[in-house]
């Protein structure tokens, strides 16, 4: 059996679905822009949500996405911390300036000098200081955040951005970088001829700043990089961090813009311009996983090929324009045949997950990009037949799929890619899936549909599971860390074999770890090959605990009491009289909150009751 996970491990293990393609290189990096192999002009990518070793939620390590192995590391007390879930369930980095924290960038890492230069990343600063360092290289600054005093134009209360190349410092007055607010930077360093250059900033996709300055940027080996603080001073990042993107060219704008959108999707923000994607938001269904697209501002300005972080590879439009944007993204839903019902007479299963497009121009008006090819990556789905394939694309857009001709023609181009081409059904807004003709033959599985771990009452940690089928498999292996990175087997529990059909697993951890801890679930093969699930944090503090002892006061009493104790106990209590009848039903009982009850007792005469709770009977004196 196998686990497969087409969404990245959280925090320690990316998993990136790295594929030989067709006709030329994939554009497998952030929103489809760059390759992960280290060949192309993507030079490093870090991701809060992926690689990242963690102790007591400081960071130690983090891994560099782009194939490059520029990891970045930090040590001591100048770690920033990790913080789970944060900002539209992604993780992000927190930077304290009092300690100067950071993420450094081995000296001996060296990747090339450059003249030109592109950065892109999610950020929120959360103090007003003047220079807060966010990047700088070689104790240098390269882009600050911050007030200025008089002598920059005797602004003193607007937050404003600060790039320094480094001896040259220019500086903007630009108050639209605000602060305690999530913002997408955009950074990008054009070297013209004869010296010539430019700096322009980009706040949320709106350009804010532009620079004539040149400096050269020296980054290569005996070169330091710093994410969070240039050099240990007062001055260092005090705020939040998400992803981090960098190239070592200009970056077109048509690139420019689809990276924005990934992340202002991925990440939940909105852009001041060319927010071409809109998928990503509630009212549409948030499709925003593994988003990636294709675009033409110019004949010579444009990016028509991508694949991103997902399986969709689109490329070869025959109709892409001037301002024509094409993005994608899903729903993360199940990726196994699971939907048996929205699907068309004949076809007996689909996908769980769905994909949806925006097909628009700048203004968000929608336009035709011609036909286009499709490429799925199916190399982790287990035996797969290009005849069984068929691609259901919901063309009058109204959320179903059973009203839809189902589209054939798939054919594989080896190494598990699946390709239907000339597709022309793809339309602004449309939601689109992929099925399968035969479950057995080409039963498109991933066989985990869900792994939980859940707080219980009584502070015990549930752990629950559930697979569709099951191959081969021989046991499940629970396990958990303190820190994400070092992990201890807590218990082995025995698979189904060979099953079809769905099964649940539970298990209850009853000495788990206080403060922060993580668990997976690795499964293993009768023939010893194992897989892992996403990682689940809990957070267990003993402020959580509910009193297990029943206080009742004040006893006697004249009208009412309160009952202290555990919350699922106090649901089941009963009160009866002397001669053991039951008179719940006599007594008005209000729930204050969930560890604490009311019980009003003025309409009973006076007299001797009992309280029932758990098996424990308690007197009540009533005057």
């Amino acid at each position: 059996m196998k686990i497969l996970i087409l969404e990245a491990l959280k925090i320690i293990i990316p998993i990136f679905f790295m594929i030989t393609s067709y006709l030329g290189f994939t554009q497998n990096g952030p929103a489809g822009v760059g390759s992960t192999d280290g060949t192309s002009t993507l030079k490093f990518w870090i991701d809060p949500n992926l690689g990242v070793s963690v102790d007591q939620n400081k960071v130690n390590s983090v891994t560099d996405l782009s194939g490059n192995s520029c990891n970045f590391s930090s040590s001591g007390t100048n770690r920033p911390s990790l913080v789970i879930g944060g900002i539209n369930n992604q993780n992000h980095f927190e930077f304290d300036n009092s300690t100067f924290q950071k993420l450094n960038l081995n000296k001996n890492t060296g990747v090339g000098n450059y003249q030109s230069r592109s950065l892109l990343y999610v950020f929120k600063f959360t103090k007003e200081q003047q220079d807060l360092n966010l990047f700088g290289y070689d104790n240098r600054h390269y882009i600050d955040y911050g007030t200025r005093g008089s002598s920059n134009g005797g602004v003193t209360t607007k937050e404003r951005i600060v790039i320094r190349n480094g001896w040259n410092m220019p500086k903007s007055n630009e108050g639209s970088v605000k602060k305690d607010i999530w913002h997408i930077g955009t950074a990008i360093y054009r070297r013209g001829s004869g010296g010539a250059a430019r700096n322009y900033f980009y706040n949320n996709g709106s350009l804010v700043l532009s620079i004539n300055k040149y400096h050269y940027f020296s980054w290569g080996v005996g070169t330091s990089f710093d994410i969070g603080a240039a050099n240990d001073n007062g001055n260092s990042f005090h705020g939040s961090l998400g992803e981090v993107i960098f190239f070592n060219t200009n970056i077109n704008n048509a690139k420019r813009i689809l990276l924005e959108n990934y992340l202002a999707g991925k990440y939940g923000l909105l852009l001041d311009a060319n927010d071409v994607y809109t998928q990503d938001n509630t009212v549409n269904g948030d499709y925003d996983h593994d988003i990636a697209g294709i675009c033409r501002i110019a004949s010579n300005n444009l990016h028509n090929d991508a694949q991103g972080t997902g399986i969709l590879r689109i490329n070869n439009p025959s109709g892409l324009g001037d301002d024509e944007f094409l993005m994608w993204g899903h729903d993360n839903g199940l990726m196994q045949a699971s939907e048996r019902s929205d699907v068309p007479t004949g076809v007996p299963g689909r996908l769980g997950r769905v994909w949806r497009v925006s097909e628009v121009n700048s203004q968000n008006t929608p336009v035709d990009v011609g036909s286009i090819d499709m490429l799925w990556d199916l190399s982790n789905l287990g035996t797969i037949t290009a005849t069984d394939l068929r691609l259901l694309i919901d063309t009058d857009n109204d959320g179903v799929f059973s009203d839809e001709t189902p589209i054939t023609g798939a054919s594989s181009m080896g190494n598990g890619i699946y390709k239907f081409a000339g597709i022309t059904d793809i339309q602004n807004n449309v939601r689109f899936t992929l099925a399968t003709m035969n479950l057995q033959q080409t039963a498109l599985p991933i066989n985990l549909i869900d792994f939980q771990a859940n707080i219980n009452e009584d502070l015990t940690i549930n752990i629950l599971w559930q697979t569709a089928s099951e191959t081969n498999n021989d046991f499940f292996t629970i396990e958990r860390s303190d820190d994400a990175s070092n992990w201890e087997k807590i218990k082995n529990i025995d698979g189904a074999g060979n099953h079809s059909g769905i099964l649940d697993y539970q298990y209850k951890d009853k000495h788990p770890i206080w403060g922060n801890s993580y668990y997976r679930l690795r499964q293993t093969d009768f023939d010893g090959k194992y897989t892992y699930s996403p990682i689940k944090s809990i957070n267990l503090e003993k402020s959580q605990l509910i009193p297990s002892v029943i206080n009742i006061y004040p006893n006697p009493t004249f009208d009412n009491i309160y009952v202290d104790g555990n919350g699922t106990i106090l649901k089941n209590m009963h009160i009866y009289n002397l001669l053991g009848k039951d008179i719940t039903s006599l007594v008005n009982r209000t729930e204050e909150n969930s560890s604490k009850w009311i019980i009003d007792l003025s309409k009973l005469t006076k007299g001797i009751y009992f309280i029932k709770i758990d098996n424990e009977s308690h007197t009540i004196h009533k005057n």
